[in-house]
C-alpha cells in the first residue's frame, strides 16, 4: 500500500492479511450433543493452524449452575493447567462477578437451557505455542472472558466441556492455517 504523508512524500507500507481460501480454512461441526457426555473433542487440528473460532448453538446441560469451557491440547493430550484467564458474568440485575480461571478457558457460566456464543483462539507465539482466547456468550447472564495459555507442543486438539451432561445443541470449529 502506498500512502501520502503530510509533507507529500510517498510511503510504502506492508499490510499482512490472512486470506481465507479453501486451501487454508476448514470447519467441523458436531450436532446432536444429547447423550454425548460432558465433552466433545475436536482432534486432528493440522500443524500450522493460526486461528480457531469455536461457536456453540442452543447447547444445554443436564446439571444447572455449572460452567462450560475449552481446553487445549497437543499430541500428549488435553492440558488442564496453566490457563491465565479472567472471566466476567453479568446477570439481569445487573451484577458482575469476575473470576480467575487456571484449568480451562471458561466460555459459559451458570448456563441456562439454550446457550449461544463464540470463542476466538489466536496463536500469539508459535515458538512457545502460546494461544490467546476471547469469548462471549449469552445464557441467563452474559459471560465474557479473555486469557492466554502456553502449550508444551504444537496444538493438535481442543475440547468443549461442561460439568454437566450435554442434552441438546451443536458445537462448531473453524480453523485457519
Amino acid at each position: 500500500v502506498v500512502r501520502a504523508t503530510p509533507s507529500g512524500a510517498a510511503v510504502t507500507e506492508a499490510i499482512h492479511m490472512l486470506m481465507l481460501t479453501s486451501a487454508n480454512q476448514q470447519t467441523c461441526r458436531i450436532t446432536g450433543l444429547a447423550g454425548s457426555g460432558n465433552s466433545v473433542t475436536f482432534g486432528s487440528i493440522p500443524a500450522g493452524t493460526k486461528m480457531i473460532i469455536v461457536s456453540w448453538d442452543a447447547t444445554s446441560f443436564t446439571a444447572g449452575g455449572v460452567t462450560a469451557g475449552i481446553q487445549l491440547g497437543d499430541a500428549g493430550g488435553l492440558e488442564a493447567t496453566g490457563y491465565n484467564q479472567r472471566e466476567t458474568d453479568i446477570d439481569a440485575t445487573p451484577t458482575a462477578t469476575t473470576n480467575t480461571v487456571t484449568t480451562q478457558f471458561v466460555v459459559l457460566a451458570n448456563p441456562a437451557t439454550s446457550n449461544y456464543g463464540q470463542a476466538i483462539l489466536v496463536l500469539e507465539d508459535s515458538t512457545n505455542f502460546t494461544w490467546s482466547c476471547q469469548s462471549t456468550s449469552n445464557t441467563s447472564s452474559i459471560c465474557m472472558g479473555a486469557g492466554i495459555k502456553a502449550l508444551s507442543a504444537e496444538l493438535t486438539q481442543l475440547a468443549f466441556m461442561t460439568g454437566g451432561t450435554f442434552d441438546a445443541g451443536a458445537v462448531n470449529i473453524a480453523y485457519i492455517s
